[in-house]
């Protein structure tokens, strides 16, 4: 059995006996979103209401009533007019709902980390202007201080040691402390990281020493998932380790930054949720729903699909419970509600992740639009290189295909003889390989479609991705396709009268090495849900 299997497997038992019981009650939310004053070129329309929703009469009533945590982020706390600032914590207070703010902390240095992701600003002047506007801070998430001040190899980063790092941001602490002595502070890190194994180690490490040189816990860890990567192996290892020193979990919910609208994005991000919930089967002690992309463009209202607050409205309602179980060539179910009566006429959706790629080259999609600036592009393959990739890859890869709205077209293979491509690596060994270059269409909407296989083992390995370059044949920006199973819808139906579902797999006679998943949409009782079917091939290990 390979490691993804063993791991696959360990999942699936704790999915079957918690999370199609739906996560547990009373966790905390949060909600989050970039600020009028954190917009720029690559985000001018994100959260265009955002101060819409301190108005007393803001259409989120439900959804601010299940909202622990509001969190900002140093764009409003330093760029807001004051009577913005009043405005926002007031209202906050007046909903009941706690002030958080996500700063960096780590102290730049002469020739390092000013104005780089994790650094800190003027913290002093930050938090006596949120004394001053009336907030009352509660909480203090930090902007990844480890990752960018000591593992980062950017060219801005410091690399400290975590000596050095820790007495920085403890500097950075006291000060906060001195006008918020109650203060809790806690920390987000990215998981899902090129180090592995070795990563939640290191945050326990770096757990301990913050504990040490502040006198305190860290009262939080939320994770910033990296949803390509292979983040749960590294949540699975972390999750006890945070525990053992006291420190809740919080798992962040984003959405697809290349999503082709507000609707997309919210999807994509309530995939997310429930792959953690639902799927992996880890309830967490806070759900943090934040955006920083260009999406969504609206937060409100909160009856409004493709809205941040709808999202939070459909996650927060209660799960659903799916049984999923095979019945010779069938595929049977039954939903009910969380009391235990039948729920009917909800749609079922069901299918099929080729866990060990024995399906053979399957068509994968990726979409998007093409840079202001770029010129040309061309089709590249990294394997444990230009990414947070460390794991082992088997990939082939046949004729990829870009199309765009204004009729550009073009054709590639990896093979100069147009045959197929197939690229095997180790744990640690790095692949590149770069097509010849095509030309492309400013701000067109681009699909791209690439025969390609791949199993589970090369999830977190790499990717391919079309580079969009600039007239100087530099690169501006990259859109990847990560390496993974072929997905396959292969049915959709409703339930019957008693909550019951029947399947027979479309075009599809060996489910061996075939892991199963249903999802159901919400219905205004239950959120949307899913459940997945342990693989043939491990059945009864």
């Amino acid at each position: 059995m390979t490691e993804f299997r063993g791991f696959a497997f360990m999942l699936l038992v704790i999915a079957g006996s918690v999370a199609m019981h739906g996560p547990a009650r009373g966790a905390e939310v949060w909600l989050a979103s970039t600020d009028p004053y954190g917009r720029g070129p690559e985000r001018p329309n994100v959260a265009l209401d955002y101060l819409d929703l301190f108005a007393d009469d803001a259409p989120w009533q439900t959804v601010a009533s299940r909202v622990s945590v509001f969190k900002v982020g140093p764009s409003l706390v330093d760029a807001a007019p004051d009577d913005v600032l009043r405005r926002v914590f007031r209202d906050l207070d007046r909903r009941g709902i706690a002030l958080a703010w996500e700063a960096g902390l780590v102290p730049p240095g002469p020739s390092c980390g000013a104005g780089t992701e994790g650094y800190a600003g003027d913290t002093a002047r930050s938090v006596r202007r949120i004394k001053a506007a009336g907030g009352n801070l509660a909480f203090v998430a930090m902007d990844e201080p480890l990752w960018y001040g000591h593992v980062a190899d950017e060219p801005h980063s410091c690399r400290l040691s975590l000596a050095e790092l820790v007495s920085g941001v403890a500097r950075s602490v006291a000060i906060i402390r001195s006008v918020f002595p109650d203060v809790q502070i806690g920390d987000i890190e990215p998981v899902g990281t090129k180090l592995g194994t070795a990563w939640p180690d290191l945050i326990a490490a770096w757990s301990a020493v913050f504990r040490e040189a502040t006198g305190t816990p860290l009262r939080f860890f939320h994770a910033d998932i990296n949803w390509n990567a292979t983040w749960r192996a590294d949540l699975a290892r972390l999750s006890p380790l945070l525990e053992r020193q006291g420190i809740s979990l919080g798992i962040i919910y984003n959405g697809d930054p290349r999503a082709a609208d507000d609707v997309a994005w919210t999807d994509r991000a309530m995939e997310h949720f429930q792959d953690v919930h639902d799927l992996v089967g880890i309830v967490p002690a806070a759900d943090i729903f934040q955006t920083w992309d260009p999406r969504p463009t609206r937060l409100l209202p909160e009856s409004r699909p493709g809205s941040l607050t709808n999202l939070v409205l459909e996650a927060t309602r209660p799960a659903a419970r799916i049984e999923i179980e095979h019945d010779g060539p069938r595929i049977l179910g039954r939903v009910t509600d969380p009391m235990g009566a039948p729920v009917a006429g909800v749609r079922v959706t069901l299918d099929a992740v080729d866990l060990d790629g024995v399906d053979g080259l399957q068509e994968r999609h990726l979409a998007g639009t093409v840079p202001a600036r770029a010129r040309s592009a061309l089709f590249g393959l990294r394997i444990n290189m230009e990414c947070s990739c460390h794991g082992a890859a088997d990939v082939t890869v046949g004729q990829l295909r870009y199309h765009d709205q204004m009729g550009g077209e073009a054709r590639r293979w990896m093979a100069a003889d147009h045959s197929l491509s197939t690229f095997v690596a180790g744990h640690g060994k790095s692949v590149w390989h770069n097509t010849e270059p095509f030309q492309v269409r400013p701000n067109a909407r681009y699909t791209v479609d690439v025969s390609m296989r791949s199993d589970a083992n090369s999830v977190g390995s790499g990717y391919v991705a079309v580079f969009f370059l600039g007239a100087d044949g530099r690169e501006i920006q990259r859109d990847p396709l990560p390496f993974g199973p072929a997905e396959h819808v292969f049915d959709i139906g409703k339930t019957d009268w008693a909550g019951r579902f029947s399947f027979v797999p479309s075009g599809r006679t060996e489910l061996d090495g075939t892991l199963i998943r249903a999802w159901i949409a919400g219905n205004g009782r239950i959120r949307p849900t899913a459940s997945r079917l342990q693989p043939a091939s491990v059945n009864g290990q």
